[in-house]
């Protein structure tokens, strides 16, 4: 059983490129040869003069490798780093005048994996902040991405029914079981009525039950899964954004293992593989399993069960009998 685990947080963001790419060889050749020109708005751009551009290209490119899975799947990828020059916030002197470029640009770098999975390619951006995202898409090329398949979209009924396995103490698929939630976060009515709840045990929080209760959707949830197939010491700290049509966030705490029974390469590439390939995946399929039971039959009942406890909570709180509801 592996033992090792993430000496620090680490973000992952994946995205799939289209059905132009089978493989890594077609990467190399098309993706990771080109590079791309930032035209800037206050100067004439001429492809020929770097001044008037900010360059966003590929280094540090490495070989392709290989990783197992348990489920018998191999994955063949390559590493590169995303390099990219941006704006300083001072861009003239103090007369007005443009100042030499090494002067109002500074770069970036952002490690981007491509993997083959299935006959197709996906590319995971270490990264989950928008800006480094837009200037790494660009960089592949948007028009080489393409949408997330059902599996990778992680849903408010989705988080929803892991509130419903952990509260009701039930097993996940292989085995896989809910420890904690410590966190979530969600809209009451659209993206400018948000909440937030953080908890060494947010299930217990009166914030979940009300929220749970009153069916508002789920836009992320923090979890602490024990993964092991033969030990309850794995384990994996996960915070699981909901997902956009060609875009799947997550942030895997440091500590977090994986249950791969093989690990031939640094954890922090490996880790994204088990999330995106294995576990993420496989927990979406044993919803989907449920989904009919669940939503029919369990979640009524469950979330009256959550709605009750709420309702005695602040009674309790707030000492309220039953005649002052009257």
């Amino acid at each position: 059983m592996n033992n090792k685990w993430l000496t620090k947080k680490e973000r992952y963001t994946l995205v799939k490129l289209n059905s132009n790419f089978t493989n890594i060889d077609k990467i190399k050749k098309e993706i990771l040869t080109k590079d791309y020109k930032e035209h800037l708005s206050y100067i004439e751009f001429d492809p020929n003069n770097s001044k008037s551009y900010f360059e966003y290209k590929w280094v540090d490119i490495e070989n392709k490798r290989q990783q197992e899975l348990n489920s018998g799947i191999t994955i063949y990828y390559v590493k590169a780093t995303a390099d990219y020059e941006y704006s300083r916030k001072r861009r003239n002197d103090s007369e007005g005048n443009l100042l030499p470029k090494d002067q109002r640009v500074n770069t970036n770098d952002v490690e981007v994996i491509f993997a083959e999975y299935n006959s197709e390619v996906y590319g995971i951006i270490f990264s989950n902040d928008d800006m480094e995202l837009q200037r790494v898409r660009k960089l592949i090329g948007e028009s080489n991405v393409t949408f997330l398949d059902d599996k990778f979209k992680v849903t408010p009924k989705f988080f929803g029914w892991l509130f419903y396995e952990h509260m009701k103490d039930k097993i996940i698929d292989d085995n896989k079981k809910i420890i904690n939630i410590k966190g979530f976060s969600g809209n009451i009515v659209n993206d400018t009525n948000k909440f937030t709840g953080k908890s060494k045990s947010a299930s217990n929080l009166l914030l979940t039950k009300t929220i749970l209760a009153n069916n508002y959707p789920l836009t992320s949830i923090d979890l602490e899964l024990n993964t092991g197939l033969e030990s309850d010491k794995v384990y994996t700290c996960a915070y699981i954004y909901q997902s956009t049509d060609d875009e799947l966030r997550i942030i895997v705490q440091r500590g977090s293992e994986t249950n791969l029974l093989f690990v031939s390469d640094d954890l922090v590439n490996v880790m994204p593989f088990y999330m995106f390939f294995d576990l993420i995946p496989n927990m979406h399929n044993a919803y989907l399993d449920d989904e009919d039971n669940y939503e029919n039959n369990e979640k009524p009942s469950f979330l009256k069960q959550l709605g009750i406890e709420e309702i005695k909570q602040t009674m309790q709180r707030n000492h309220i009998s039953v005649d002052d509801l009257k």
